[in-house]
C-alpha cells in the first residue's frame, strides 16, 4: 500500500499528464499554467519582456528572435549565397530572391515585388505623403529607407575623407559625388 502523502503526489503527477487544449488554435499543453499563458497571447497581451531593452512580445518565440538582434546571432543560413538571418521566416523570404518569384504587383506602376509588404512600402513613392520624419532636422521621406540613409548625415563620425581638401562625409555616395569634382569627369552630360 502507498502511503497517503505519496498517493497524493502520484495522483497530482497523473493530473499533470492530461493535455490541456487551446480553444482558439488547438495547441496542447501538459500544464494548466502554460495554457493560461498561451491564451494571453491570443488576446494580444505582450507578456514576454526583453531583458535588454524596453520591448515586450506576444510569444516566447518572437522574443527569442528579437534577442538575436541584441546578440547578433543569425543561425539560419542561406545555402545559396551564405547570408544568415535571425529566423526561418526571414530566411524563407530571402530565398524568394533566388527564385525570382515576384508575385506581387504595384497597381499604379506595375512594378513587381517579392512580397505584399514590399508593395506596401513602395506605394508611398506615388503619393505626396512623407510619413518618415527625421528627429534631428526637418527632413521627411516617402520611404523608411530614405530616412535610414539620411540619418548618416547626423552622425559625428564621418568615415569618408577627401584627400584633396580634407572635407569629411558620412556616406560613401556623397563622398563619391564630391570626389568626382576633382577627377575632371562629368557625371551628368547635357543632352542639348
Amino acid at each position: 500500500m502507498i502511503p497517503f502523502s505519496l498517493k497524493r503526489i502520484y495522483q497530482n503527477t497523473l493530473k499533470g499528464t492530461e493535455k490541456k487544449r487551446s480553444r482558439v488554435c488547438g495547441a496542447t499543453f501538459r500544464h494548466k499554467l502554460k495554457l493560461k499563458k498561451h491564451m494571453r497571447s491570443h488576446r494580444g497581451e505582450l507578456i514576454y519582456p526583453c531583458t535588454l531593452c524596453d520591448l515586450s512580445f506576444k510569444t516566447s518565440g518572437i522574443l527569442q528572435t528579437h534577442l538575436r538582434a541584441h546578440t547578433k546571432e543569425r543561425p539560419f543560413n542561406c545555402d545559396i549565397c551564405e547570408k544568415s538571418y535571425v529566423s526561418r521566416m526571414v530566411l524563407k523570404n530571402h530565398k524568394r530572391i533566388h527564385e525570382d518569384k515576384k508575385d506581387w504587383k504595384c497597381e499604379i506602376c506595375n512594378k513587381r515585388f517579392l512580397s505584399q509588404y514590399n508593395v506596401l512600402l513602395h506605394v508611398h513613392i506615388h503619393g505626396d505623403a512623407k510619413p518618415f520624419a527625421c528627429t534631428q532636422c526637418p527632413a521627411k521621406f516617402k520611404q523608411k529607407n530614405g530616412l535610414k540613409n539620411h540619418k548618416v548625415v547626423h552622425e559625428t563620425t564621418k568615415r569618408f575623407i577627401c584627400q584633396v581638401c580634407g572635407k569629411a562625409f558620412g556616406r560613401k555616395h556623397d563622398f563619391a559625388l564630391h570626389a568626382s569634382m576633382y577627377s575632371g569627369k562629368k557625371r551628368f552630360n547635357c543632352s542639348i
